[in-house]
Protein backbone atom coordinates (compact mmCIF):
# COMPACT_ATOMS: atom_id res chain seq x y z
CA UNK A 1 0.00 0.00 0.00
CA UNK A 2 1.24 3.31 -0.57
CA UNK A 3 1.85 5.60 2.45
CA UNK A 4 -0.63 7.54 1.88
CA UNK A 5 -3.45 4.75 1.92
CA UNK A 6 -1.76 3.82 5.09
CA UNK A 7 -2.10 7.31 6.35
CA UNK A 8 -5.73 7.59 5.06
CA UNK A 9 -6.45 4.30 7.59
CA UNK A 10 -4.52 5.96 10.66
CA UNK A 11 -7.00 8.82 10.50
CA UNK A 12 -9.97 7.09 10.37
CA UNK A 13 -8.82 4.33 13.12
CA UNK A 14 -7.85 7.54 15.03
CA UNK A 15 -11.29 8.58 14.29
CA UNK A 16 -12.62 5.60 15.96
CA UNK A 17 -10.78 5.82 19.08
CA UNK A 18 -7.74 3.19 17.71
CA UNK A 19 -4.94 4.16 19.60
CA UNK A 20 -2.73 0.68 18.79
CA UNK A 21 -2.13 -0.67 15.47
CA UNK A 22 -0.19 -4.24 15.12
CA UNK A 23 1.29 -3.73 11.77
CA UNK A 24 2.46 -7.13 10.51
CA UNK A 25 5.28 -6.79 7.94
CA UNK A 26 6.53 -10.14 6.86
CA UNK A 27 8.78 -9.25 3.50
CA UNK A 28 7.22 -5.53 3.02
CA UNK A 29 10.09 -4.02 4.88
CA UNK A 30 13.65 -3.28 3.50
CA UNK A 31 15.47 -4.96 6.85
CA UNK A 32 18.71 -3.04 5.88
CA UNK A 33 20.88 -6.05 7.85
CA UNK A 34 19.64 -8.79 5.68
CA UNK A 35 18.22 -6.41 2.20
CA UNK A 36 17.26 -9.84 0.41
CA UNK A 37 14.48 -10.59 2.82
CA UNK A 38 12.51 -7.23 1.23
CA UNK A 39 10.35 -7.43 -1.88
CA UNK A 40 11.06 -4.75 -4.35
CA UNK A 41 8.82 -1.46 -3.50
CA UNK A 42 9.22 -2.47 0.07
CA UNK A 43 8.74 0.61 3.26
CA UNK A 44 12.23 2.07 2.97
CA UNK A 45 13.19 2.82 6.80
CA UNK A 46 12.22 6.30 6.10
CA UNK A 47 9.43 5.49 4.78
CA UNK A 48 8.44 3.60 7.99
CA UNK A 49 9.45 6.42 10.38
CA UNK A 50 7.56 8.94 8.79
CA UNK A 51 4.53 6.61 8.85
CA UNK A 52 5.50 6.18 12.65
CA UNK A 53 5.76 9.93 13.45
CA UNK A 54 2.27 10.26 11.74
CA UNK A 55 0.96 7.54 14.13
CA UNK A 56 2.34 9.03 17.55
CA UNK A 57 0.71 12.26 16.62
CA UNK A 58 -2.79 10.77 16.08
CA UNK A 59 -1.67 9.07 19.46
CA UNK A 60 -1.51 5.57 17.93
CA UNK A 61 1.36 3.23 18.62
CA UNK A 62 2.51 1.65 15.60
CA UNK A 63 3.54 -1.63 16.96
CA UNK A 64 5.47 -4.21 14.20
CA UNK A 65 4.80 -7.77 14.37
CA UNK A 66 7.62 -10.19 12.85
CA UNK A 67 6.36 -13.40 12.20
CA UNK A 68 8.77 -15.48 13.87
CA UNK A 69 10.42 -17.97 14.79
CA UNK A 70 7.38 -19.91 12.57
CA UNK A 71 5.50 -18.95 9.29
CA UNK A 72 8.46 -17.66 8.05
CA UNK A 73 8.33 -18.60 4.45
CA UNK A 74 8.93 -15.42 3.68
CA UNK A 75 12.20 -15.28 4.86
CA UNK A 76 13.36 -18.92 4.02
CA UNK A 77 12.54 -19.39 0.76
CA UNK A 78 15.48 -17.48 -0.28
CA UNK A 79 18.69 -20.12 -0.72
CA UNK A 80 21.23 -18.05 1.62
CA UNK A 81 18.84 -19.32 4.31
CA UNK A 82 17.92 -22.43 3.70
CA UNK A 83 20.43 -24.12 5.99
CA UNK A 84 18.48 -22.57 8.75
CA UNK A 85 15.05 -24.49 8.34
CA UNK A 86 13.89 -26.90 10.66
CA UNK A 87 13.73 -30.51 9.54
CA UNK A 88 14.07 -28.80 5.43
CA UNK A 89 10.39 -27.06 6.35
CA UNK A 90 10.62 -23.03 4.94
CA UNK A 91 7.92 -22.78 7.64
CA UNK A 92 10.10 -22.33 10.30
CA UNK A 93 13.36 -21.70 11.70
CA UNK A 94 15.57 -24.31 13.49
CA UNK A 95 15.66 -22.95 16.91
CA UNK A 96 18.17 -24.87 18.09
CA UNK A 97 20.93 -22.47 15.36
CA UNK A 98 22.25 -20.08 17.32
CA UNK A 99 22.22 -17.88 13.34
CA UNK A 100 19.02 -18.22 12.61
CA UNK A 101 17.96 -17.03 16.35
CA UNK A 102 20.33 -14.37 15.59
CA UNK A 103 19.09 -13.27 12.20
CA UNK A 104 15.43 -12.91 13.81
CA UNK A 105 16.71 -10.73 16.19
CA UNK A 106 18.45 -8.61 13.59
CA UNK A 107 14.72 -8.40 11.74
CA UNK A 108 13.54 -6.74 15.26
CA UNK A 109 16.30 -4.60 15.33
CA UNK A 110 15.45 -2.91 12.02
CA UNK A 111 12.05 -2.57 13.15
CA UNK A 112 12.70 -1.13 16.28
CA UNK A 113 14.86 1.66 14.48
CA UNK A 114 12.20 1.94 11.66
CA UNK A 115 9.13 2.40 14.54
CA UNK A 116 11.25 4.94 17.15
CA UNK A 117 9.16 6.76 19.89
CA UNK A 118 6.57 3.15 20.07
CA UNK A 119 6.17 1.53 22.96
CA UNK A 120 5.82 -2.17 22.34
CA UNK A 121 7.08 -5.01 20.25
CA UNK A 122 4.87 -7.86 19.01
CA UNK A 123 7.24 -11.30 18.15
CA UNK A 124 4.23 -13.37 17.39
CA UNK A 125 5.64 -16.82 18.40
CA UNK A 126 2.10 -18.04 15.93
CA UNK A 127 1.99 -21.87 15.84
CA UNK A 128 5.40 -23.07 16.71
CA UNK A 129 4.33 -26.75 15.99
CA UNK A 130 7.71 -27.41 15.17
CA UNK A 131 10.41 -26.94 17.91
CA UNK A 132 12.42 -29.71 18.46
CA UNK A 133 12.49 -30.92 14.79
CA UNK A 134 15.61 -29.64 13.41
CA UNK A 135 18.46 -32.26 13.35
CA UNK A 136 20.43 -29.57 15.42
CA UNK A 137 18.40 -30.31 18.54
CA UNK A 138 19.31 -32.31 21.57
CA UNK A 139 16.02 -33.03 23.07
CA UNK A 140 13.68 -35.32 21.25
CA UNK A 141 10.59 -33.69 19.82
CA UNK A 142 7.24 -33.72 21.67
CA UNK A 143 4.94 -32.12 24.10
CA UNK A 144 7.07 -31.53 26.74
CA UNK A 145 10.35 -29.90 24.94
CA UNK A 146 8.09 -28.41 21.99
CA UNK A 147 7.01 -25.77 24.87
CA UNK A 148 9.99 -25.57 26.56
CA UNK A 149 11.34 -24.39 23.38
CA UNK A 150 8.74 -22.13 23.05
CA UNK A 151 9.09 -21.11 26.54
CA UNK A 152 12.84 -20.03 26.05
CA UNK A 153 12.63 -18.47 23.27
CA UNK A 154 10.00 -16.06 24.34
CA UNK A 155 12.19 -15.46 27.52
CA UNK A 156 15.74 -14.78 24.88
CA UNK A 157 13.15 -12.33 22.65
CA UNK A 158 12.33 -10.56 26.12
CA UNK A 159 15.09 -9.79 27.22
CA UNK A 160 16.67 -8.35 24.08
CA UNK A 161 13.79 -6.34 23.60
CA UNK A 162 13.78 -4.88 27.78
CA UNK A 163 16.97 -3.98 27.04
CA UNK A 164 15.92 -2.02 24.02
CA UNK A 165 13.21 -0.03 25.68
CA UNK A 166 10.46 -2.56 24.02
CA UNK A 167 7.51 -4.07 25.91
CA UNK A 168 6.83 -7.21 24.23
CA UNK A 169 3.65 -9.05 23.18
CA UNK A 170 3.49 -12.65 21.38
CA UNK A 171 0.61 -14.84 20.80
CA UNK A 172 1.37 -17.11 24.22
CA UNK A 173 -1.13 -20.33 23.00
CA UNK A 174 -0.77 -23.74 22.19
CA UNK A 175 1.66 -25.63 21.23
CA UNK A 176 2.58 -23.92 25.01
CA UNK A 177 1.44 -25.97 27.72
CA UNK A 178 -0.06 -24.07 30.68
CA UNK A 179 2.00 -24.96 33.30
CA UNK A 180 5.01 -23.63 31.17
CA UNK A 181 3.31 -19.84 31.57
CA UNK A 182 4.92 -20.00 35.16
CA UNK A 183 8.16 -19.73 33.51
CA UNK A 184 7.33 -16.59 31.93
CA UNK A 185 8.17 -12.58 32.55
CA UNK A 186 5.07 -10.83 34.46
CA UNK A 187 5.32 -7.26 31.88
CA UNK A 188 4.81 -9.75 29.08
CA UNK A 189 1.30 -9.33 27.13
CA UNK A 190 -0.64 -12.25 25.73
CA UNK A 191 -2.07 -11.02 22.38
CA UNK A 192 -4.30 -13.23 22.35
CA UNK A 193 -6.66 -13.87 25.27
CA UNK A 194 -7.94 -17.38 24.62
CA UNK A 195 -10.88 -19.53 26.87
CA UNK A 196 -8.53 -22.15 28.02
CA UNK A 197 -9.00 -21.57 32.39
CA UNK A 198 -5.49 -23.17 32.49
CA UNK A 199 -3.97 -20.77 30.58
CA UNK A 200 -5.74 -17.52 32.54
CA UNK A 201 -5.01 -18.94 35.50
CA UNK A 202 -1.80 -19.27 35.24
CA UNK A 203 -1.29 -15.86 33.42
CA UNK A 204 -2.81 -14.36 36.69
CA UNK A 205 0.01 -16.33 39.14
CA UNK A 206 2.62 -14.62 36.88
CA UNK A 207 0.76 -11.41 36.69
CA UNK A 208 0.86 -11.29 32.63
CA UNK A 209 -1.96 -9.25 30.96
CA UNK A 210 -3.95 -9.73 28.15
CA UNK A 211 -5.38 -8.39 24.83
CA UNK A 212 -9.00 -9.69 24.35
CA UNK A 213 -8.54 -11.14 20.90
CA UNK A 214 -11.15 -11.65 17.61
CA UNK A 215 -10.98 -12.63 14.63
CA UNK A 216 -13.17 -10.42 12.56
CA UNK A 217 -12.68 -13.04 9.45
CA UNK A 218 -11.63 -16.64 9.63
CA UNK A 219 -11.43 -18.41 6.19
CA UNK A 220 -14.87 -16.78 4.35
CA UNK A 221 -14.20 -15.63 0.76
CA UNK A 222 -15.03 -12.49 -0.70
CA UNK A 223 -16.95 -11.22 2.14
CA UNK A 224 -17.04 -11.73 6.11
CA UNK A 225 -19.68 -13.08 7.89
CA UNK A 226 -20.69 -9.72 9.95
CA UNK A 227 -24.41 -10.82 10.12
CA UNK A 228 -26.16 -14.08 10.40
CA UNK A 229 -25.04 -16.45 7.61
CA UNK A 230 -25.89 -20.15 6.55
CA UNK A 231 -22.06 -21.21 6.79
CA UNK A 232 -20.41 -24.31 5.72
CA UNK A 233 -23.20 -26.56 6.27
CA UNK A 234 -25.28 -24.45 9.38
CA UNK A 235 -26.64 -21.42 10.22
CA UNK A 236 -23.76 -18.84 12.14
CA UNK A 237 -24.67 -16.47 14.29
CA UNK A 238 -22.44 -13.60 12.18
CA UNK A 239 -18.87 -12.29 13.21
CA UNK A 240 -20.20 -9.27 15.26
CA UNK A 241 -22.43 -11.22 18.03
CA UNK A 242 -19.12 -12.81 19.25
CA UNK A 243 -16.88 -9.70 18.64
CA UNK A 244 -19.45 -8.16 21.33
CA UNK A 245 -18.69 -10.23 24.31
CA UNK A 246 -15.30 -11.25 23.95
CA UNK A 247 -14.02 -8.74 26.67
CA UNK A 248 -17.59 -9.81 28.84
CA UNK A 249 -16.57 -13.54 28.04
CA UNK A 250 -12.87 -12.89 28.92
CA UNK A 251 -13.60 -10.65 32.63
CA UNK A 252 -15.63 -13.54 33.78
CA UNK A 253 -12.89 -16.43 33.54
CA UNK A 254 -10.90 -14.02 35.27
CA UNK A 255 -8.65 -12.70 32.41
CA UNK A 256 -7.50 -9.20 33.45
CA UNK A 257 -7.30 -7.66 29.86
CA UNK A 258 -4.80 -4.40 28.88
CA UNK A 259 -6.73 -3.77 25.63
CA UNK A 260 -8.48 -5.29 22.33
CA UNK A 261 -6.74 -7.07 19.07
CA UNK A 262 -9.25 -7.08 16.19
CA UNK A 263 -7.90 -9.31 13.91
CA UNK A 264 -8.20 -9.67 10.15
CA UNK A 265 -6.00 -12.09 8.66
CA UNK A 266 -6.07 -11.70 4.73
CA UNK A 267 -5.01 -15.37 4.03
CA UNK A 268 -8.33 -15.42 1.85
CA UNK A 269 -7.90 -12.62 -0.23
CA UNK A 270 -10.27 -10.46 1.37
CA UNK A 271 -9.73 -6.53 0.86
CA UNK A 272 -8.70 -4.51 4.04
CA UNK A 273 -11.74 -2.56 3.21
CA UNK A 274 -14.23 -5.44 4.37
CA UNK A 275 -12.84 -5.09 7.73
CA UNK A 276 -13.57 -1.93 9.18
CA UNK A 277 -17.44 -2.84 10.39
CA UNK A 278 -15.15 -6.06 12.64
CA UNK A 279 -12.30 -3.27 13.36
CA UNK A 280 -14.26 -0.96 14.90
CA UNK A 281 -17.00 -3.35 16.46
CA UNK A 282 -14.21 -4.94 18.46
CA UNK A 283 -12.95 -1.27 19.53
CA UNK A 284 -16.56 -0.22 20.74
CA UNK A 285 -16.68 -2.94 23.00
CA UNK A 286 -13.08 -2.81 24.89
CA UNK A 287 -14.16 0.97 25.37
CA UNK A 288 -17.59 -0.18 26.33
CA UNK A 289 -17.90 -3.83 27.04
CA UNK A 290 -21.31 -3.94 28.16
CA UNK A 291 -22.88 -2.17 25.87
CA UNK A 292 -24.65 -0.79 22.96
CA UNK A 293 -26.45 -2.97 21.33
CA UNK A 294 -24.78 -4.87 18.37
CA UNK A 295 -27.92 -3.44 16.45
CA UNK A 296 -27.08 0.54 17.92
CA UNK A 297 -23.32 -0.23 17.30
CA UNK A 298 -24.09 -1.16 13.70
CA UNK A 299 -26.11 1.59 13.35
CA UNK A 300 -23.81 4.06 14.78
CA UNK A 301 -21.35 2.78 12.77
CA UNK A 302 -23.16 3.29 9.64
CA UNK A 303 -23.73 6.84 10.59
CA UNK A 304 -19.79 7.60 11.45
CA UNK A 305 -18.18 5.78 8.04
CA UNK A 306 -20.57 6.40 5.28
CA UNK A 307 -22.55 9.80 6.23
CA UNK A 308 -25.95 10.09 7.45
CA UNK A 309 -26.96 10.32 3.65
CA UNK A 310 -25.97 6.64 3.54
CA UNK A 311 -29.47 4.44 2.74
CA UNK A 312 -29.37 0.66 2.69
CA UNK A 313 -25.72 -0.30 3.81
CA UNK A 314 -27.10 -3.13 6.58
CA UNK A 315 -29.27 -4.36 3.45
CA UNK A 316 -25.99 -4.16 0.99
CA UNK A 317 -23.90 -5.99 3.91
CA UNK A 318 -26.31 -9.01 4.16
CA UNK A 319 -26.74 -9.51 0.22
CA UNK A 320 -22.40 -9.39 0.11
CA UNK A 321 -22.37 -11.94 2.52
CA UNK A 322 -25.57 -13.61 0.78
CA UNK A 323 -23.77 -13.50 -2.68
CA UNK A 324 -20.10 -14.30 -1.07
CA UNK A 325 -21.05 -17.69 0.25
CA UNK A 326 -23.05 -18.63 -2.48
CA UNK A 327 -19.51 -18.43 -4.21
CA UNK A 328 -17.97 -19.93 -1.56
CA UNK A 329 -19.95 -22.86 -1.55
CA UNK A 330 -20.87 -23.17 -5.44
CA UNK A 331 -17.65 -25.19 -5.93
CA UNK A 332 -16.09 -28.27 -6.04
CA UNK A 333 -13.74 -29.35 -3.50
CA UNK A 334 -11.49 -32.01 -4.65
CA UNK A 335 -8.22 -33.15 -3.60
CA UNK A 336 -5.39 -31.05 -5.31
CA UNK A 337 -3.51 -32.76 -8.16
CA UNK A 338 -1.21 -29.79 -8.73
CA UNK A 339 -0.04 -29.18 -5.05
CA UNK A 340 1.79 -31.58 -2.90
CA UNK A 341 0.85 -32.25 0.55
CA UNK A 342 2.35 -29.62 3.42
CA UNK A 343 4.86 -30.45 6.09
CA UNK A 344 2.08 -31.10 8.76
CA UNK A 345 -0.40 -29.25 11.05
CA UNK A 346 -0.94 -28.37 14.18
CA UNK A 347 -0.51 -31.82 15.56
CA UNK A 348 2.71 -32.63 14.16
CA UNK A 349 5.10 -33.00 11.03
CA UNK A 350 3.36 -35.53 8.59
CA UNK A 351 0.33 -35.09 9.96
CA UNK A 352 -3.12 -33.49 7.87
CA UNK A 353 -1.11 -31.14 5.03
CA UNK A 354 -3.64 -32.17 2.31
CA UNK A 355 -4.77 -29.57 -0.27
CA UNK A 356 -7.73 -28.99 -2.38
CA UNK A 357 -8.76 -27.50 -5.24
CA UNK A 358 -12.17 -25.46 -6.49
CA UNK A 359 -13.66 -26.42 -9.76
CA UNK A 360 -16.59 -26.69 -11.90
CA UNK A 361 -17.06 -29.98 -14.30
CA UNK A 362 -17.66 -28.55 -17.37
CA UNK A 363 -20.47 -29.84 -19.56
CA UNK A 364 -19.78 -33.08 -21.41
CA UNK A 365 -18.91 -31.99 -25.13
CA UNK A 366 -19.62 -34.10 -28.66
CA UNK A 367 -17.08 -36.16 -30.34
CA UNK A 368 -15.80 -35.86 -33.71
CA UNK A 369 -18.43 -38.02 -35.06
CA UNK A 370 -20.78 -37.85 -33.11
CA UNK A 371 -22.88 -35.09 -31.18
CA UNK A 372 -24.80 -37.13 -28.63
CA UNK A 373 -24.04 -35.11 -25.45
CA UNK A 374 -25.92 -35.83 -22.19
CA UNK A 375 -27.18 -33.00 -19.49
CA UNK A 376 -24.30 -34.36 -17.11
CA UNK A 377 -23.77 -30.44 -15.96
CA UNK A 378 -27.22 -29.27 -15.44
CA UNK A 379 -28.25 -32.89 -13.53
CA UNK A 380 -25.15 -32.61 -11.17
CA UNK A 381 -25.70 -28.90 -10.10
CA UNK A 382 -29.46 -28.65 -10.42
CA UNK A 383 -29.69 -26.99 -6.74
CA UNK A 384 -26.76 -24.92 -7.57
CA UNK A 385 -28.48 -23.06 -10.69
CA UNK A 386 -31.79 -22.49 -9.08
CA UNK A 387 -30.37 -21.35 -6.57
CA UNK A 388 -28.08 -19.11 -8.56
CA UNK A 389 -31.42 -17.41 -10.52
CA UNK A 390 -32.56 -16.76 -7.37
CA UNK A 391 -29.85 -14.98 -6.32
CA UNK A 392 -29.45 -12.83 -9.48
CA UNK A 393 -32.39 -10.90 -8.99
CA UNK A 394 -30.86 -10.26 -5.15
CA UNK A 395 -27.51 -9.05 -6.68
CA UNK A 396 -29.10 -6.99 -9.02
CA UNK A 397 -30.53 -5.25 -5.89
CA UNK A 398 -27.41 -5.13 -4.72
CA UNK A 399 -25.28 -3.63 -7.79
CA UNK A 400 -28.60 -1.32 -7.45
CA UNK A 401 -27.59 0.12 -4.25
CA UNK A 402 -24.93 0.13 -4.61
CA UNK A 403 -24.55 2.12 -7.27
CA UNK A 404 -26.76 4.58 -5.73
CA UNK A 405 -25.42 4.91 -2.41
CA UNK A 406 -21.80 5.72 -3.79
CA UNK A 407 -23.15 8.94 -5.64
CA UNK A 408 -24.90 9.92 -2.18
CA UNK A 409 -22.49 9.14 0.83
CA UNK A 410 -20.67 11.82 2.24
CA UNK A 411 -17.53 9.50 3.24
CA UNK A 412 -15.51 6.53 2.12
CA UNK A 413 -16.86 6.13 -1.33
CA UNK A 414 -13.71 4.31 -2.07
CA UNK A 415 -14.73 1.41 0.18
CA UNK A 416 -18.23 1.46 -1.74
CA UNK A 417 -16.44 0.85 -4.86
CA UNK A 418 -14.42 -1.86 -3.57
CA UNK A 419 -17.96 -3.89 -2.39
CA UNK A 420 -19.14 -3.11 -5.72
CA UNK A 421 -16.10 -5.24 -7.25
CA UNK A 422 -17.10 -7.94 -5.00
CA UNK A 423 -20.76 -7.47 -6.12
CA UNK A 424 -19.50 -8.03 -9.95
CA UNK A 425 -17.19 -10.71 -8.91
CA UNK A 426 -20.67 -12.59 -7.16
CA UNK A 427 -22.59 -11.99 -10.26
CA UNK A 428 -19.68 -12.92 -12.36
CA UNK A 429 -20.26 -16.58 -10.72
CA UNK A 430 -23.98 -16.61 -10.80
CA UNK A 431 -23.61 -16.01 -14.57
CA UNK A 432 -20.93 -18.32 -14.45
CA UNK A 433 -23.21 -21.11 -13.58
CA UNK A 434 -26.45 -19.59 -15.50
CA UNK A 435 -23.72 -19.35 -18.90
CA UNK A 436 -22.69 -23.22 -18.41
CA UNK A 437 -26.46 -24.73 -18.35
CA UNK A 438 -27.35 -22.49 -21.09
CA UNK A 439 -24.19 -23.75 -23.24
CA UNK A 440 -25.26 -27.77 -22.23
CA UNK A 441 -28.77 -27.13 -23.16
CA UNK A 442 -27.61 -25.84 -26.93
CA UNK A 443 -25.43 -28.46 -26.86
CA UNK A 444 -28.57 -31.03 -26.35
CA UNK A 445 -30.31 -29.02 -28.96
CA UNK A 446 -27.48 -29.60 -31.54
CA UNK A 447 -27.16 -33.56 -30.48
CA UNK A 448 -31.00 -33.79 -31.05
CA UNK A 449 -31.32 -31.59 -34.94
CA UNK A 450 -28.06 -33.86 -35.40
CA UNK A 451 -30.50 -37.09 -34.70
CA UNK A 452 -33.20 -35.83 -36.93
CA UNK A 453 -30.83 -35.29 -39.88
CA UNK A 454 -30.49 -31.57 -39.47
CA UNK A 455 -26.65 -30.65 -39.76
CA UNK A 456 -27.30 -26.82 -40.44
CA UNK A 457 -29.63 -26.13 -37.09
CA UNK A 458 -27.00 -28.57 -35.48
CA UNK A 459 -23.84 -26.51 -36.48
CA UNK A 460 -26.09 -23.46 -35.40
CA UNK A 461 -26.86 -24.68 -31.82
CA UNK A 462 -23.32 -25.96 -31.43
CA UNK A 463 -22.06 -22.31 -32.91
CA UNK A 464 -24.82 -21.08 -30.20
CA UNK A 465 -23.00 -22.84 -27.97
CA UNK A 466 -19.46 -21.68 -28.71
CA UNK A 467 -20.50 -18.22 -28.28
CA UNK A 468 -22.36 -18.27 -25.02
CA UNK A 469 -18.71 -19.22 -23.34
Amino acid sequence: KRIETLKRLLDWLAFFKVNCIGFEMEDKYEYPSHPIIGVPGAYTKEQMQELTRYALERHIQLVPVIQSPAHMAYVLKHDQFAHLRSDGSNYQVCMCDEEAIQLIFDMYQDMIEATPGVKYFHVSTDEVYYAGTCEKCDRPYNDENRSQAWVDYAKRAHRFLTERGRRMLAWVEYPLLPKHILQLPPDLIDGVMGSNPDFIANEAKVGIRQLAYSSTQGGELLFPNHFPAYYRGRQTRGRLEGLSQTVRRGLAMGANPIGSFAAAWDDCGLHEECFWLGWITVTQYAWTHLKPTVEQNVADFMDAFYGPGQGDMVEVYQLLIEGARFFEDGWDRIVSKERPRGYGNSNGKGVGGGRSDRLLETPELPGPKKLSVKPTFSTKYAERIERARALKKNNDRLLYMLNRNIGRVERNCYNLEVYLSIAWMERHFINTLLTLESAEQSLLSAAEADKEGRPARAVANLTEANNKV
